[in-house]
């Protein structure tokens, strides 16, 4: 079987942090990615780098919600995910429409798309 990925609330935290997100698209999370990101914002504000949440590896997260974006799952196969993978997928699906956004108007940074803008 594949190596299985090591993955904390902090290090998915440190990729929603990451990627700047705007306040409306911060309440649209499930409670757990919320959790994750107040957890990332107070590691970062007290200088903790951690595991997967440096930024040289703190990638997992995105990148596990891209592949199970790309996988093409049935609505039971997606319903079988823990609850870890579903909130992965669906930051990755918010990451992707945010970006499809931004550069379908030319924006170099997608949080200028955001409506407070």
């Amino acid at each position: 079987s594949p190596p299985r990925r090591k993955l904390s609330n902090l290090g998915f935290g440190a990729d929603l942090d990451a990627a700047g997100l705007e306040d409306h698209e911060e309440q649209a999370l499930s409670t757990f990615a919320q959790d994750a990101l107040v957890l990332a914002r107070a590691a970062r504000s007290r200088g903790v780098e951690a595991g997967e949440a440096t930024p040289s590896r703190r990638r997992g997260w995105v990148e596990l919600g891209m592949e199970l974006e790309a996988a093409g799952l049935t609505d039971d196969e997606e319903a079988a995910l823990s609850c870890y993978a579903r909130d992965a997928r669906a930051a990755a699906r918010l990451l992707r429409a945010r970006e499809a956004f931004g550069n379908a108007l030319g924006l170099e940074h997608p949080g200028e798309a955001s409506p407070g803008h």
